[in-house]
């Protein structure tokens, strides 16, 4: 195993090219895994060129390979509707999952890993001889996620693990940078020859990137060279959020006149933040792409079940999704004649009237399930359902129709000339010409209420989002916020005073204090 810690923006695709190209230009299968859409899309339009390789988030890979009937993999909200349910039934959530034929990406990947185990001469088939195995990002994957990994590499001649401590930003599923360090440390790996010169960040990004991740004491201490390239870092706070508002109008009014081409990322990794720029936004007819709310609301997934009762593969699933919006899973008879469902699923249709005889089904909708009336009369009947219009395909309507999440949610583009507003940890492997970082305020970011392991989670978040500055950064804060605003988010209360009723008070993050940053006041 062959392992490349490298630093942002030191040019690790690149690296990875002139390695196939040098010693595996005559390879069949070359397989590259990675855990975000994102990346596998950038990895894609890297190695567009190259035949032989083949590129997957490791979840879609492991539907590829798994032998699985149709299963509909459940969004959070579903996931939510079903575990109220089962514990309605007094019947386990996988049971209930596996008799509706759904599941959630954690069980995806344990039934992937249990078949592989159980099969392993048909996984092989299912799988092939893989000449490169290449894990990128390997720092993103759980533990569950690492051990179908493992499985993997027993399957591939070679294996080359890609990743940065430093850039372990998914500690909410479990992903952590210690297993990468441990293969980096282990005597059975060998270093990758790295420039780790950074190509993407100005020079003070660096720097000061470089001086915060460096209080972290679980990394590794690695290479990260100037690539000599000017840039300029900000870091400023203001009174109260429409000084800052204002100066984040100005500026990016200034950015449109003189450098009308440039990208823009508004981040921060707490809403709050945020949203009060992207109102100011909105009021002074300043255009941008707006991926902070891109999780469908339980109104659209209403009308989603509904879409997918009608038309899609699973009908009955989608109902019982209906069901438990409408808040019918408490009715005694309906438990009862579920639980003889899941003991027999033949009874599936006899479960379904009793469904459709409560009072929230007896409307129009309800009689489409048995009559599927052509899509064009159905979106004139129910004009709600347009929005949804553009993202369903006639030709292949039932799989459109079972895929309409997944498309709706990655239908917007990240603007390369324009602005964009997102999290931080969205952001990872994206990069703009300028990068707003907002929100640093003590009891926000960092917020140190669940002890030091989340500091340097924190530290790993604002590294990442200052290292996707290509030209200039700032590093925003205000003294005084909204007192609900505050009240209301997990911040630690016990770093803010008070300014009368409504108006809480901050100081500016003690990160900025580890880089060595001087603060200048908005005026």
């Amino acid at each position: 195993m062959e392992i490349l810690l490298a630093a942002p923006g030191t040019g690790k695709t690149t690296k990875t090219k002139a390695i196939i190209d040098e010693r595996f230009k005559d390879a069949s299968n070359i397989l590259i895994l990675s855990f975000t859409n994102a990346t596998v899309n950038d990895l894609n339009n890297s190695f567009e060129r190259y035949n032989n390789v083949h590129c997957y988030t490791l979840h879609k890979y492991a539907l590829l390979i798994n032998h699985l009937p149709e299963h509909h993999i459940l969004s959070k909200l579903e996931i939510t509707y079903l575990e109220k349910f089962s514990e309605k039934l007094n019947v386990n959530f996988n049971v209930l999952c596996e008799t509706l034929r759904c599941m959630t990406f954690d069980m995806m990947i344990s039934g992937s890993i249990t078949f592989i185990r159980s099969n392993p001469i048909y996984a092989e088939s299912r799988i092939g001889h893989i000449d490169l195995l290449i894990v990128d990002e390997f720092q993103d994957f759980n533990e569950t996620e690492r051990s179908l990994l493992a499985l993997l590499f027993e399957y591939a001649s070679d294996v080359i693990i890609l990743g940065d401590d430093d850039q372990s930003i998914y500690g909410f599923k479990n992903a952590d940078p210690e297993a990468l360090i441990g293969i980096y440390n282990s005597e059975d790996s060998l270093k990758i020859p790295h420039e780790h010169i950074c190509y993407r960040c100005p020079d003070e990004v660096v720097s000061c990137s470089s001086n915060l991740i460096k209080m972290n004491t679980t990394r590794i201490d690695k290479e990260w060279h100037l690539g000599d390239k000017k840039g300029e870092v900000q870091v400023l706070q203001g009174k109260n959020q429409e000084v800052v508002n204002a100066y984040i109008i100005k500026t990016l009014n200034e950015l449109r006149r003189d450098f009308s081409d440039e990208s823009v990322l508004i981040l921060s990794s707490v809403k709050i933040a945020t949203l009060p720029v992207l109102r100011a936004l909105d009021e002074n007819g300043i255009g941008y792409t707006n991926f902070m709310n891109k999780d469908l609301s339980k109104s659209e997934f209403y009308l989603i079940w509904w879409l997918r009762a009608i038309y899609g593969t699973q009908p009955f699933l989608n109902v019982v999704f209906l069901l438990c919006h409408f808040k019918l899973h408490s009715k005694v008879k309906l438990i009862e004649k579920f639980k003889d469902y899941i003991k027999n699923t033949s009874l599936q249709n006899e479960l379904l009237y009793l469904i459709l005889s409560y009072e929230p089904f007896k409307i129009p909708l309800s009689e489409y399930l048995n009559t599927k009336p052509d899509l064009n009369i159905f979106f004139k009947d129910n004009p709600e359902f347009v929005i949804f219009r553009d993202y369903i395909d006639e030709a292949s309507l039932s799989r459109s129709i079972e895929e309409i999440v997944k498309i709706y949610s990655e239908s917007t583009s990240f603007d390369n000339h324009g602005i964009n507003a997102m999290t931080i940890h969205k952001s990872k492997g994206l990069q703009a010409d300028n990068v707003f970082i907002l929100g640093l305020t003590e009891g926000l970011f960092p917020n140190k209420k669940e002890g030091t392991d989340n500091i340097e989670s924190q530290r790993r978040v604002l590294f990442v989002g200052m290292t996707r500055a290509l030209k200039r950064l700032w590093l925003i804060s205000c003294i005084e916020w909204d007192s609900a605003d505050i009240q209301s988010s997990m911040a630690d209360k016990s770093q803010f005073g008070f300014k009368g009723r409504q108006i809480m008070t901050g100081k500016m993050s003690s990160f900025i204090d580890e880089m060595g940053l001087r603060v200048k006041p908005i005026r």
